[in-house]
């Protein structure tokens, strides 16, 4: 399979993304556990429209962030408590969405309320992960069911919280390359990364024609490599016990989520790519502990720790990929060839294409097509043969 730069700098490409991607799938939103408090609120944006999680009595629903009056924004912190009140003109709101009062109604506006409520999109809780549609029936998730118990389980075990935002100059799609790529770190992440876990080199994934590949099967994870040593370890047996002693877990879920676990399951980092541009992408990330018998000011100063830990193997990829990103907008940068050990970025760009730009798949990928599915017979009817 070979990709061209303009996949990475197209403003055409770009806005097709947003529509087939952004509009046409569930969106990871917050955390629960991020909901501590009644009536508590995080906010979020999504390609220019800015939405708030609200905790109420009736559980967790996402609402836009914009009061319907003159649009300004409703909840102007990133996160708190406290009842909705546009800061504008003082309407105020339930916590159901639903115009409680307007101020002066009757001497300076005249409307009706009963018939004006926030835009209340289609929310779905999985665990402690919440997700929400921009479409009216987006709640059935594009994950399969297995997969969906196993993350929910996962997800419950969830408990301290820390969230942090970065923006930088890449396509989103480069990260999730990157994230496929099994060889990189034995050159990127040398000092970093290489001295916990147990680096060797990737095996090869088996080869599978696009149309056997479904966006379900892009949502996965699990064990992966050993680790040798990590931040929590002489902390392990105040946290719950994990399955996956002393390995690093790994999840990818289709078609911008990241969660990762460096110790087996007692931390985590949950990454999601959110493309800006084009070349531009913001990364939240949600530092997690699990359920644990910690101190709150060891917990706080291990949070931290971990934290550092992290944003240095960040900055390796990071500054790597906006080299990337700008070597792509050149004219000598024309096509990248994806090798064996890549397949599973080749899995990942056969359901893009077949979703996002459907005639380019079949007008430009049809002759790859053919060459996978005779490839993926042939190492097939090896294995029978063995």
């Amino acid at each position: 399979m070979k990709l061209t730069s303009e996949l990475y700098t197209s403003e055409r490409i770009f806005a097709r993304e947003v529509q087939r991607i952004t509009y046409g799938y569930l969106n990871f939103v917050g955390l629960k556990s991020q909901l501590t408090k009644e009536k508590s609120y995080v906010c979020n944006n999504y390609s220019g429209v800015s939405v708030f999680i609200q905790r109420s009595n009736k559980g967790v629903q996402v609402f836009q962030n914009n009061c319907p009056h003159r649009m300004h924004p409703l909840r102007t912190k990133q996160q708190g408590t406290g009842p909705i009140v546009c800061p504008y003109h003082g309407w105020s709101f339930n916590y159901n969405g639903q115009l409680k009062r307007i101020p002066f109604n009757d001497e300076c506006y005249g409307i009706g309320t009963t018939s004006i409520a926030l835009r209340n999109f289609p929310t779905k809780a999985i665990g402690d992960l919440i997700f929400f549609g921009f479409k009216k029936h987006s709640t059935n998730t594009h994950f399969n069911k297995k997969f969906e118990e196993h993350l929910a389980g996962l997800s419950l075990s969830f408990q301290d919280v820390l969230k942090k935002t970065y923006r930088r100059k890449f396509n989103w799609k480069l990260a999730i390359e990157n994230l496929k790529d099994g060889l990189h770190p034995i050159f990127v992440h040398q000092n970093s990364l290489n001295k916990n876990v147990e680096i060797s080199l990737p095996g090869i994934p088996k080869e599978i024609p696009g149309t056997f590949i479904s966006n379900k099967s892009l949502s996965y994870g699990g064990p992966d490599v050993g680790v040798t040593d990590y931040l929590l370890k002489p902390f392990k047996d105040q946290f719950e016990i994990c399955p996956a002693e002393d390995r690093y877990l790994n999840y990818h879920i289709f078609p911008n989520i990241h969660i990762a676990s460096p110790d087996g399951g007692r931390s985590f980092v949950i990454e999601h790519y959110k493309p800006i541009a084009p070349g531009e992408t913001e990364i939240d990330v949600y530092y997690v502990f699990s359920k644990n018998n910690l101190d709150p000011n060891t917990s706080k100063q291990l949070l931290e720790k971990f934290i550092s830990n992290a944003e240095v193997v960040y900055a390796e990829d990071f500054s790597l990929l906006e080299t990337l990103q700008k070597n792509l907008k050149e004219k000598s940068a024309s096509k990248t060839c994806l090798g064996r050990y890549e397949r599973m970025i080749g899995r990942f760009y056969k359901v893009y294409f077949r979703k996002v730009l459907p005639l380019t798949y079949w007008r430009g990928f049809l002759f790859s097509e053919i060459k996978s599915a005779i490839v993926f017979f042939h190492e097939y009817l090896f294995s029978r043969s063995k």
